[in-house]
């Protein structure tokens, strides 16, 4: 059947880290060769399904055609309300963990699925991640209950939803500053896909250990000048050696961004804005919104530390605010209110040094810190 390569298409896309294409396969096989709900079988429709949601967090121009598809399904069910319809219609600019549960949901009805135990803990995840980004630390801790209380051996793909919760739980261990356990969780993470022989999970892994030391070593830095940073580069050189080694062009893009967060600590900023500068293309093609809202700020603060420096006093600051409004704008799909308040107050400091009449567009970014903090 066509919607089984499609399928299969999308599978292999996502193995190179391809979010758009595995997803534009996984629509195909769901409303072109799949046609509808008759035809496809449960698991299959199950896993397209997944795979759709997965691709509105990096970012994939995909979800807005199934926008298309759902105003389509609700004007053939209500016309009337089809063109204001909040339930159908995704603004542009909206969370992309709303988005991903909007589109769930929708497919999971769509299709006549139930709501059992793999779709929970895939629906769990995203609000697990949505809650740790807006700093909502308690409701994230019973989403993490809830994932926890579900992993049965029993489930089919019991071994990749584990460790998906196991790196969703170490982002609420890193978020409440428990570096230590969080550091442990991903290391056993790491040992068994080593030891199963999963390359691309280890450098997703690997990654997520080098992050974990960079905001391990700021905390240190503030209180004890601790120059940690540096236990992140064996982490990051071999994510990027398995990278290079398996063509994965997006976590490798990825992986640079934080190396660039090294270079910026070690006060080399020139090598650092090359770094992001030449790997921003492929991370906006397929990487996570929420690395490349952090790449922008790494930039800014790059162009920030060059002018602190007496280099390029005007154009760095003209540099910082551009990279600083992108990254509003992504950390903002996010829903990520720690980094927001980041980027609001270096936009307030920014505007305060850049020449000209601009107290209004200061004022208004030391508001929104006020109010996000």
């Amino acid at each position: 059947a066509h919607y089984l390569q499609r399928l299969m298409g999308a599978a292999i896309w996502d193995a190179y880290n391809q979010p758009s294409s595995s997803g534009l396969f996984s629509y195909l096989a769901l409303f072109v060769h799949g046609g509808n709900k008759n035809v496809l079988r449960a698991n299959h429709a199950a896993s397209a399904i997944k795979n759709m949601a997965r691709t509105a967090l990096y970012g994939s121009s995909q979800p807005f055609l199934l926008q298309a598809k759902m105003a389509e399904d609700s004007e053939m069910t209500d016309r009337e309300d089809s063109k204001e319809s909040p339930e159908t219609k995704i603004p542009e600019k909206s969370c992309i963990y709303s988005i991903a549960l909007q589109q769930m949901n929708f497919l999971r009805e769509a299709f006549g699925l139930g709501l059992d135990v793999e779709f929970s803990q895939e629906m769990g995840l995203i609000c697990h991640e949505w809650s740790v980004r807006r700093g909502d630390i308690n409701d994230a801790q019973g989403w993490m209950r809830f994932l926890i209380s579900n992993l049965s051996p029993g489930v089919n793909n019991h071994t990749q939803i584990e460790l998906d919760v196991r790196i969703q739980q170490s982002l609420l261990l890193q978020a409440q500053e428990r570096w230590e356990e969080a550091k442990q969780i991903l290391q056993v993470q790491l040992a068994r896909c080593k030891t199963a022989g999963q390359p691309l999970y280890t450098a997703w892994i690997l990654l997520r250990l080098a992050l974990l030391l960079l905001d391990s070593s700021s905390s240190a830095e503030k209180k004890h000048k601790n120059q940690s940073y540096a236990n992140a580069l064996p982490y990051l050189m071999e994510c990027l050696a398995i990278c290079d080694e398996h063509r994965q062009d997006g976590l490798h893009a990825t992986a640079m961004t934080i190396m660039a967060q090294v270079h910026l600590r070690m006060n080399r900023v020139d090598p650092a804005i090359a770094m992001i500068e030449a790997t921003l293309p492929n991370l906006l093609q397929k990487g996570h919104i929420w690395f490349q809202a952090y790449a922008y700020l790494t930039k800014a603060k790059c162009h920030l530390q060059k002018k602190s420096k007496g280099r390029n006093g005007a154009r760095a600051l003209n540099m910082a605010i551009q990279s600083l409004t992108e990254s509003e704008k992504l950390f903002f799909r996010c829903q990520d209110g720690k980094k927001l308040a980041q980027v609001y107050f270096l936009q307030a400091n920014v505007w305060n040094e850049m020449p000209g009449n601009n107290q209004a567009k200061r004022n208004e970014a030391s508001q929104k810190f006020v109010n996000i903090k």
